[in-house]
């Protein structure tokens, strides 16, 4: 690892740069990768790029297997959740009708 200065802060980043293309928020929201825009794919250059850019910055590590094996499994446990909430909630009578 090695270390940024970014204004007053000192942030750690890693050497190795993912190069997916896009990435998607939970919200929905794409993010394109700023590794594919032409400059040095260096932590700090692209650091720098991203934070002249518009819109919001998005700053991620990436997960190790092990990690996002254990996210999905999470979600899925939240998602079942959010459904059967939802489900249960559709098939609550509205008043006045009769089931």
């Amino acid at each position: 690892m090695s270390v940024v200065s970014v204004g007053r802060e000192l942030l750690a980043v890693s050497r190795r740069i993912n190069l997916d293309p896009l990435a998607v928020t939970s919200a929905g929201t794409v993010l394109v990768n700023v590794a594919h825009f032409d400059v040095a794919r260096r932590p700090e250059r692209l650091l720098a790029l991203a934070s002249s850019k518009r819109g919001r910055l998005f700053v991620g590590v990436e997960l190790s297997a092990a990690e996002s094996r254990d996210a999905v499994e999470r979600l899925r446990a939240g998602h079942a959740e959010a459904v059967a909430y939802i489900v249960g909630e559709q098939q609550k009578p509205s008043r006045g009708s009769k089931r």
